[in-house]
């Protein structure tokens, strides 16, 4: 009879600390950093809406991201208002550059950034950001940019001006929760699509579609280039559907080839040069994300400096559109 007692206190007293051992993770997590958005996590910003913003690189064995000037805006929707700080470690090719952070409209921090020595130009930052309900919207200003009379890679048409290994903005106060609104950027795509409509990739909003992979277009010519190994567009749909994908585009690089993926299924792979081409590819739109990859098996990459600059561009697209409702 004592031993079945004992058993039964056992049993008891390992039932309760294995309910305690289970509950402290969840008493831990709610003393985590709320994370608006990791510049750096992703190439794909579902949170956000980003204008001037460049693809993350890996560049010595670290990542980091181009911000084009004159300015990098990023948009996006906070279900309340609430106290946030943003991180951002920089740096700048240029030996002397002024940047500015906006927050909704006002100049919140100004920096002027001074090459000291061959040290490179580098700057570490952490700014206060009241949100406010509804639309946020923030900028990284800058004087420079790589182009006209402050060029310093000929190659490169991007407008390069500040390049971060960091850039974070996260809740300064986590122990309340912020209301649920995570599927609010979803809500917005749907109400894209419709029956059988056409969407340009170059027009289109960053909710709607992300491009990855292409630098903006080069002034005064058709040519969107396409740098790195490959070129990335993901989309969300709501349902399943019959669509299909045209584009048209050249290559500098002799010898090119590229092979189009859809879905993880590999389509057609075929040679490109200076000549322009045009291809078509049906495909079933999947409901929820969707991605359409075109891999280049040559990329070019400049003599590495202290900055990440690439050659000449792996292919130039000229039109691309994705139609969907088929």
């Amino acid at each position: 009879m004592t031993t079945v007692k004992y058993l039964y206190v056992s049993l008891i007293g390992s039932f309760l600390l294995c309910i305690l051992i289970a509950s402290s993770p969840a008493i831990a997590s709610d003393e985590k950093q709320l994370v608006v958005f990791d510049l750096l996590q992703d190439n794909v910003l579902l949170t956000i809406q980003a204008e001037g913003l460049g693809d993350i690189e890996t560049f010595h064995g670290q990542k980091n991201r181009w911000l084009y000037g004159p300015a990098a805006t990023f948009q996006f929707f906070s279900s309340v208002g609430r106290p946030a700080g943003l991180a951002c470690d920089l740096s700048t090719p240029f030996d002397e550059q002024f940047a500015e952070i906006v927050f909704n409209g006002e100049v919140v921090r100004k920096f002027d950034m001074i090459k000291g020595g061959k040290e490179k130009n580098t700057l570490r930052f952490e700014v206060p950001l009241p949100l406010r309900k509804g639309v946020n919207t923030l900028e990284i200003r800058s004087r420079r940019w790589n182009g006209g009379e402050d060029v310093f890679a000929k190659e490169d048409s991007r407008q390069m001006a500040l390049l971060l290994t960091k850039c974070v903005l996260a809740l300064t106060d986590a122990k309340a929760s912020p209301q649920p609104e995570q599927k609010r950027d979803i809500g917005q795509l749907r109400s894209v699509f419709q029956a059988r409509r056409v969407m340009p990739v170059f027009e289109a909003s960053h909710l709607e579609l992300a491009a990855v992979g292409i630098g903006p277009a080069v002034a005064g010519s058709v040519f969107r280039p396409a740098f790195g190994d490959m070129t990335r567009f993901v989309f969300f749909n709501d349902a399943y559907e019959g669509a299909q994908f045209d584009f048209s585009l050249n290559s500098p690089l002799e010898g090119q080839t590229a092979c189009v993926r859809i879905n993880d299924a590999s389509r057609d792979c075929f040679s490109v040069n200076e000549s322009l081409v045009g291809k078509s590819y049906p495909f079933q739109a999947r409901k929820g994300f969707n991605e359409i990859v075109i891999a280049y098996a040559k990329s070019e990459l400049a003599v590495p400096l202290d900055f990440p600059i690439v050659g000449r561009p792996s292919a130039n697209f000229v039109t691309c559109q994705i139609t969907k409702g088929l």
